[in-house]
C-alpha cells in the first residue's frame, strides 16, 4: 500500500510540472503518430496532380517519418462510384479523399464519411474554420472562380468592375467563358435561380468563346484569343503572374464563387490512425503555408495566410462557397446555368 501511494504521489508531481494547456494535444498528437506509424501508410485518392502532392508529401515526411504517402491521382466523379459499388461488398480501398461536396454526396447520404470531433485537440495549428459541423471534411483547397483579363489588351479603365459590365456592347465576342458553368452555381446561391438565368441568357448574347478546362481557359487568354475570361481560377492567375504573363483579376467584381477540395477520412479506412494523421496536417496552418507559398492554392478561411484571402479582404471581395448545407441547390443552378448557356450535358 505505501508504495502505490507513493507512485501516485510522483505521477501527480509529474503532471503538475508539465506545460499547462499543452500536455492534452501533446500526447494526443504523439500517440496518434505511433499509430500511424504502425500503420506504415495511408492512400489517399484525390484529383491533386501527383508533383503538387509530391510537394506536399515530402514535407509530411519530414514531420511525420515513417507513414508512407501512397497518392492516385483522379477526379472525384470517377472514384465516387467506384467507392459506392465496393461499399456494397465491404470493401475499403483508400483511406483518405479529397473532393467538392457535389460529388461526395452519395458518400454523405450513405454515411461512409468517418466523423471526428477532436481535430484541434490534436492539431494545435488547425484552423477552427477548416473543420466542417459535423467534423467529417476538413477544408484544404478552395477553388475561387474570378474574372480575369489580359493585361495586354485590356486598358486599365476598361477593367470590369461588376459583373454587369460584362454586358456591355464592347465585349461581344472578345469573352472566354468556362462552359461547365461552376463560376454560376456559386453566384445563384447569393443571386437565386430566376436571376442567374437572366444573366446567364445575357452573357451567352455577348457570344463568348467557350474553353474547357480553368488552366486551358487562362493560357488562351494569355495568348489573346479573348480579353476577359469567366470561369477560371484566382490561383491560376497567381500563378501565370508569377512567370510574366500579361494576365489579372478584375478586383473589384463581387461576388464571386468558390467551390471546396476538402479531406475526408474513410469509415473503414484500413489504415484510419495514418488517415486522421495525413488528414489534419493536410488542412494544418503548416501545410496550408506550403501550399500558399509553393503553389498559390489555400482554404479560404477568416484567418488563413493564403494570399489570396488577404486580396478578398482587401477589395472586399464576398466569397460565396458550396458547404453541406447549400450544395444539392448548387447543382441545380450549376445546371440551369449550363443549360441556358447550351453547354449541358
Amino acid at each position: 500500500m505505501r508504495y502505490r501511494g507513493v507512485r501516485f504521489f510522483v505521477m501527480i508531481f509529474l503532471t503538475a510540472c508539465l506545460p499547462i494547456g499543452r500536455t492534452a494535444t501533446a500526447q494526443t498528437l504523439q500517440a496518434l503518430r505511433n499509430a500511424a506509424k504502425a500503420e506504415g501508410q495511408v492512400i489517399i485518392w484525390s484529383p491533386m496532380d501527383v508533383q503538387e502532392m509530391q510537394l506536399l508529401t515530402e514535407a509530411f515526411y519530414k514531420d511525420f517519418p515513417g507513414v508512407k504517402v501512397n497518392h492516385f491521382e483522379i477526379r472525384e466523379t470517377d472514384y465516387v462510384p467506384r467507392i459506392i459499388a465496393e461499399s456494397r461488398q465491404g470493401i475499403v480501398s483508400l483511406d483518405v479523399g479529397t473532393t467538392k461536396y457535389v460529388a461526395a454526396a452519395p458518400l454523405i447520404e450513405r454515411d461512409l464519411i468517418q466523423r471526428h470531433t477532436d481535430w484541434t485537440k490534436i492539431f494545435k495549428d488547425l484552423n477552427p474554420a477548416a473543420i466542417s459541423k459535423d467534423g467529417r471534411f476538413l477544408a484544404n483547397d478552395d477553388l475561387a472562380f474570378i474574372v480575369a483579363y489580359n493585361t495586354k489588351l485590356v486598358k486599365p479603365g476598361d477593367v470590369p468592375t461588376s459583373w454587369d459590365d460584362l454586358l456591355a456592347p464592347k465585349w461581344k465576342g472578345k469573352l472566354l467563358v468556362e462552359p461547365r458553368a461552376n463560376a454560376f452555381a456559386y453566384l445563384g446561391l447569393k443571386w437565386g435561380k430566376e436571376k442567374t438565368a437572366q444573366y446567364v441568357r445575357k452573357l451567352k448574347a455577348q457570344n463568348p468563346t467557350f474553353v474547357k478546362g480553368g488552366t486551358t481557359l487562362f493560357q488562351q487568354l494569355v495568348a489573346g484569343a479573348g480579353e476577359v475570361a469567366v470561369g477560371g481560377y484566382v490561383h491560376r492567375v497567381l500563378q501565370l503572374q508569377q512567370e510574366g504573363a500579361p494576365i489579372d483579376w478584375a478586383k473589384k467584381v463581387t461576388p464571386i464563387g468558390a467551390m471546396p477540395q476538402d479531406i475526408f477520412v474513410m469509415k473503414g479506412a484500413k489504415h484510419p490512425n495514418a488517415a486522421k494523421l495525413f488528414s489534419g496536417w493536410l488542412a494544418s496552418e503548416r501545410a496550408q503555408n506550403i501550399m500558399n507559398q509553393k503553389l498559390f492554392r489555400g482554404a479560404l478561411n477568416a484567418g488563413s495566410s493564403y494570399v489570396a484571402v488577404r486580396e478578398f479582404e482587401k477589395h472586399h471581395v464576398e466569397i460565396v462557397k458550396e458547404h453541406l448545407q447549400n450544395y444539392k441547390i448548387a447543382v441545380e443552378i450549376n445546371q440551369l446555368a449550363a443549360r441556358t448557356l447550351g453547354t449541358f450535358k
